[in-house]
């Protein structure tokens, strides 16, 4: 999940999307059941959700498994203040700390929640977004100043709106900043009558019991004694606790990802390799990996771990820097990248250097010199690179293919097409302001010469499955092409998945998901509020009343709704689940096989026996007096 939203921070359509400047509607899947979440303990999230879309993105505060939406934000209400200058300075540098984030994304993601005194202050914060922006170093001179055009137009809303706004101590209690001024559309605010709730007036205090109180009911307003605790502890630096990753970060790299140039990417898993029985787990904040036993293999000691690739080589963090382990956990590659992806079936993978990206063989060699913006993973011999703000492609030698003259270009799928897009944006003059449309050229594909198979006709478009279908959007619904470009499955829904290696995809009609297969059947009726896709075990993740199980591919429910958050089955048999707000890992029968928990203050780890098979400090269990290291 973190590399995934990584790579998205570093798109410009993102960062449009986010400040209504590209005003598409467009809608990014990694984003639509999972927000955005900055973890500064076991206690604490701040968590950003988009939405389907980018016209509505809420703010919410999670302390003690309760969640406070504390702002909301659409087009109607652009300004949700929550954040005092002071407070938002001082949050933005310790989620970049904690969560080895660039200081610039963590401000942009936030800054939309800054609520400013006067004009002078609101301007200084479009200022900021600005420079902010620019230092993203993603736009051209021409495209910076369409947008500080349009963040300039923002003004005039604080004028009109905004012109009687301050900060105030809450004068019910004097425990908290409240904001006073109309359509300060936020929990934080006088005008949410809730904020007067006598269940906020608690006295400030770090006692548990109290606090719980606090959080029972998400109707009683801006909790301003957890508020307060948490600013002044990020102030000073101070631990709020050990930081424990939650379910959503602990989201390995999925086998088809699917954010702007990922369509196409496939890791084709063979029977025999180690490391396809190897998955990555978070304990108290540092990376390891489990087997399909779950048992512990390698012991966490990463920042970030990916899955291992089919050289059964994976990729790692430690101390801010990237490199490359075995399944023995042993290093192969040094840890000395400033950002590392995984290698591709041409064993090649692309590593950051000095601010640009090149390609590394499985020996750690540099085989293609870091000269590129960006760079991704090849895959019918092309990659995806980006140069002067534009993508192209070259070949496993460095060569530029295909011009680098696109917007987006995703990767190319295994019949050998791949999405494009050249002109993304336009600005439009009206009368005295200025405004940004979505205006652009429709996605296309192309073929590995760089020609067009299929013309512009797709508002979106995706890589094509195994099945040689691919998803497209017409007129915000969404229906499925083969590799002729034709219309196999129309578009009349709302959304829709990839298809999956069984031959189904999830779909929402009517309120509700479910599955079809490459005719358009409705094989699974719709009834559920969520779905993934099946996994190769044929077993897929469904939301039922608001909880998590499985079904198969002919809809029976073989593990019942229980969990609060559920992922896709591994290539070992594992899914990882969290029940009863625990996080671990059930096998197909839904049984727990590993859990983690607290044992006499230690962070331990457990079988489904209930063995505890790694403690903090003790490292490994020894089984037969050898280390558990991965089944041959």
């Amino acid at each position: 999940m973190q590399q995934e939203l990584m790579k998205l921070f570093h798109t410009k359509e993102f960062w449009l999307r986010y400040f209504w400047i590209l005003e598409d509607d467009f809608s990014y899947e990694l984003l639509d059941e999972q927000p955005i979440k900055f973890f500064l303990s076991n206690e604490f999230c701040l968590s950003i959700d988009p939405g389907h879309d980018f016209s509505y993105i809420s703010f919410v505060l999670k302390y003690n498994q309760e969640e406070f939406e504390i702002a909301w934000d659409d087009q109607a209400h652009p300004i949700p203040f929550v954040f005092r200058y002071d407070e938002f300075n001082i949050l933005t540098t310790r989620i970049s700390e904690i969560n080895h984030l660039d200081e610039w994304i963590a401000k942009l993601l936030l800054i939309r929640f800054v609520g400013a005194d006067n004009l002078s202050e609101f301007q200084q914060i479009i200022q900021l977004q600005y420079d902010l922006l620019k230092s993203s170093q993603l736009y051209s001179e021409q495209e910076l100043d369409s947008c500080k055009q349009r963040l300039d137009q923002a003004a005039v809303y604080w004028r009109n709106y905004g012109r009687d706004a301050q900060w105030v101590v809450d004068p019910t209690n004097g425990k908290g900043w409240l904001y006073k001024g109309e359509d300060a559309y936020s929990l934080r605010s006088f005008d949410n009558t809730e904020t007067d709730n006598t269940e906020t007036d608690n006295t400030e205090t770090d006692n548990t019991e109290t606090d719980n109180t606090e959080t029972d009911n998400t109707e009683t307003g801006f909790p301003f004694p957890l508020w307060n605790r948490l600013i002044e502890q990020c102030k000073l630096n101070e631990p709020l606790i050990e930081n424990i990753c939650e379910p959503d970060q602990q989201d390995s790299l999925p086998r088809e990802m699917d954010i702007n140039v990922f369509d196409g990417v496939k890791k084709s898993i063979s029977t025999n390799h180690c490391g396809e029985d190897l998955v990555p787990i978070c304990i108290s904040g540092k990376w390891g990996y489990i087997n399909g036993k779950g048992e512990m293999v390698i012991p966490p000691r990463f920042l970030w771990a990916w899955e291992f690739a089919t050289n059964d080589l994976a990729t790692v963090e430690e101390k801010g820097k990237w490199g490359y382990i075995n399944v023995k956990g042993e290093t192969v590659i040094p840890l000395m990248f400033e950002s590392a992806g995984p290698f591709a079936d041409n064993n090649l993978a692309a590593i950051q250097d000095n601010k640009k990206w090149g390609y590394i063989n499985a020996k750690g060699e540099v085989v293609i010199a870091p000269r590129f913006e960006l760079a991704w993973p090849f895959s019918n011999g092309l990659a995806p690179v980006r140069v002067n703000g534009k993508w192209g492609y070259i070949n496993d030698e460095g060569e530029m293919m295909i011009p680098a003259k696109y917007q987006v270009a995703k990767c190319f799928a295994g019949n050998g097409l791949a999405v494009v897009n050249e002109d993304w944006l336009h600005i439009i003059e009206e009368s005295d302001e200025f405004r940004v449309t979505s205006v652009k050229e429709k996605f296309r594909y192309i073929d590995t010469n760089g020609e067009t198979v299929i013309p512009p006709k797709f508002a979106c478009a995706w890589g094509f499955a195994s099945n040689g279908l691919a998803k497209v959007e017409v007129d915000r619904q969404h229906g499925y092409i083969n590799a002729k470009g034709e219309m196999v499955i129309s578009p009349r829904f709302e959304y829709a998945l990839d298809f999956d290696a069984h031959g189904l995809a999830g779909v929402y009609e009517n309120g509700k998901w479910g599955f079809i297969n490459s005719g358009g059947v409705m094989t699974i009726s719709p009834r559920f509020e969520y779905v993934l896709n099946f996994a190769a075990n044929g077993l897929a993740a469904v939301k039922e009343n608001g909880k998590y199980g499985y079904i198969n591919t002919k809809g029976e429910m073989v593990v019942p709704p229980r969990f609060e958050d559920a992922k896709d089955f591994a290539s070992n048999g594992l899914a990882m689940v969290s029940e009863d707000w625990k996080e671990g890992y059930i096998n197909e029968k839904g049984q727990t096989v590993v859990f983690i928990d607290k044992a006499g203050g230690s962070k331990v780890l457990r079988n489904g026996d209930g063995e505890i098979v790694w403690q903090k400090g003790k490292g490994l269990t020894k089984k037969n007096s050898k280390k558990l290291y991965c089944r041959s």
